[in-house]
């Protein structure tokens, strides 16, 4: 997928500044309506408003089809059985940015790891691992806590035990994939995504941290269906950053596809979803090894 062409620094202007669709829907919903509106779209994230309750912001470099959007929204919320939301359309202010892309994407220190874009031109602590991720369309680039747990579980796993074969179910950008296989040469990993361009955003990440498609496999599937998925299987080690209902609705998937005393490391839940994630993976025989907590996000290293 092609990175954001950010405009050249310096004065902004109207016709430099690009335009914002906003959804407000339930936690279930959020990413059903990334899905509807993501095309054509700079970048799309979910923002977490308390209560089950999340927003879904779609970027747009130009103004985007108004009659197709709301189309799209109405649609999705006719499938899903819930009321059309409220969708507002609106132009962004005038942003330098480069300036604005730097301020909000600064190189990240997490534990080992150094995760930094392309728009940064300092050299990496000669300490650190170095992961270059852009902001692009695709969940991931470290700053969201939940990427930011699973690269600190990471971090703690790599301190106890080895591993060879890794899934990233669920992988965005592949920055997990990614910082697994470069912090151990022997390992190879599965990064499966159901939304294609994902895949496509995670292989292309992969070689620019200098890694071989032998060694990060990246799939588009639903799920544990995948063939790819299950030939590689089983798994050392398994991420699942997705969200708390699809995660609870894995566990036993998880489990098949995990190897006896491996570790799955699940992200993507608040503090309150907790209790429905683990009770899941323990029904299947999986144990809690630790928690870690980044704001109100959790991420659960289990043990197989």
């Amino acid at each position: 997928m092609a990175q954001p062409s950010w405009p050249v620094a310096g004065k902004p202007t109207a016709e430099m500044s690009p335009w914002q669709v906003s959804i407000p829907c339930a936690d279930a919903h959020a990413v059903n309506f990334g899905d509807a509106v993501e095309e054509g779209s700079q970048s799309l994230s979910y923002v977490n408003l308390g209560d089950d309750q999340w927003r879904v912001e779609a970027v747009f470099p130009e103004a985007p089809d108004r009659e197709r959007i709301l189309m799209a929204v109405t649609l999705t919320a006719a499938a899903l059985g819930v009321e059309t939301p409220e969708v507002t359309i609106e132009r962004l202010p005038p942003t330098d940015w480069l300036v604005a892309t730097y301020r909000a994407f600064p190189p990240l220190s997490i534990g080992r790891y150094w995760v930094y874009g392309s728009h940064i031109d300092e050299k990496p602590p000669v300490s650190k691992t170095p992961i270059k991720v852009d902001a692009a369309t695709a969940f991931g680039t470290g700053e969201h806590p939940s990427t930011h747990g699973c690269l600190l579980a990471l971090d703690d796993l790599l301190k106890k035990r080895s591993y060879r074969r890794v899934l990233d179910m669920g992988c965005g950008s592949g920055i997990l994939a990614i910082a697994s296989i470069l912090s151990k040469p022997s390992a190879r990993a599965v990064a499966s995504d159901i939304d294609p361009a994902a895949a496509r955003l995670a292989r292309i990440n992969g070689r620019r941290n200098g890694l071989k498609d032998s060694r990060l496999f990246c799939v588009h599937g639903n799920g544990y269906s995948n063939p790819v998925v299950g030939a590689a299987a089983p798994y050392d080690l398994v991420f699942a950053n997705i969200l708390a209902r699809p995660l609870a609705a894995l566990a036993k998937d998880l489990k098949a596809h995990l190897a006896p005393g491996g570790t799955a490391i699940l992200a993507g839940l608040v503090d309150w979803q907790e209790a429905m994630v683990l009770s899941a993976h323990r029904r299947v025989g999986l144990k809690l090894e630790t928690r870690i907590k980044v704001a109100e996000w959790r991420t659960l290293v289990l043990r197989g």
